[in-house]
């Protein structure tokens, strides 16, 4: 059975929750923006930094994360991907409720003007996968996550009528588990406006950013070390040189 547990601290300690089903509000279960580690099991999820699966989003693949560091304590929302990611399939049509033209994909989209169907589209349906649909061209501009089993039925009650531009099945994001999906720093309402994006997840990306950089630094200096000893074995000269 897939599902997948939350727990309070790092390294999956303290507080946890299980869950197996989407949850569009974990205040309703009490662990809204607590989760700082977690595990999957079986298919993948995608946790969300605001409720009903809005904000910025991680994918989540099997397995167990002792720390989340781009939406730690941040997780508001979350949906399973039944089937999993791949052979993702996505019909998108022109009027609302699933009528006039309709156009069959299978793979990414950085523009649908070839299709005729640029910032025309009413409604979808998604049969297998996850996919981001975005309101400009090259994967830019504010996006809507949609996953199998959706029926969107009309735009209009969601602020995207005649707005999408550009398509991408999740599989194609980026092979890193934890990777977030900037959607120009900002988030998209039901209403249609927008807002910036959360101080506190800019500063933990600020902070995951330092910790690369100090892991790169790193291993630099341990290549230079592993260099240096070879050398020395080689030319004993190049130690008093070194030094």
């Amino acid at each position: 059975m897939s599902k997948i547990e939350l727990f309070e601290f790092r390294d999956m300690c303290g507080d946890s929750l299980s869950l197996s089903a989407d949850t569009p509000d974990l205040a309703l279960v009490g662990f809204l923006k607590r989760a700082q580690s977690l595990r999957v099991f079986g298919e993948p999820w995608i946790v969300f930094t605001d409720l009903k699966y809005q904000g910025h989003f991680v994918v989540y693949k099997e397995g167990s994360y002792n720390s989340i560091p781009s939406v730690s304590r941040l997780i508001c929302s979350l949906r399973i991907v039944k089937g999993g990611l791949y052979e993702p399939k996505i019909t998108l049509y022109e009027q609302a409720n699933y009528g006039g033209r309709a156009q069959v994909l299978q793979k990414d989209a950085d523009s649908l003007k070839p299709y005729g169907l640029y910032k025309l589209i009413s409604s979808h349906k998604v049969e297998k996968g996850a996919w981001v649909i975005y309101d400009d061209d090259f994967f830019t501009g504010n996006a809507m996550v949609t996953i199998a089993g959706d029926t969107i039925p009309d735009y209009g009650k969601t602020g995207w009528r005649y707005k999408a531009s550009s398509v991408k099945s999740i599989q194609h994001l980026g092979t890193t588990v934890d990777y977030v999906i900037w959607v120009t720093c900002l988030q998209y309402n039901e209403k249609g406006s927008t807002e910036p994006a959360p101080p506190e997840l800019l500063q933990n990306v600020e902070i995951a950013q330092w910790q690369l950089l100090s892991f790169c630094f790193f291993l630099a200096m341990i290549a230079i070390n592993i260099l240096y000893m070879q050398w020395s074995a080689v030319c004993p000269w190049c130690e008093i040189i070194y030094r």
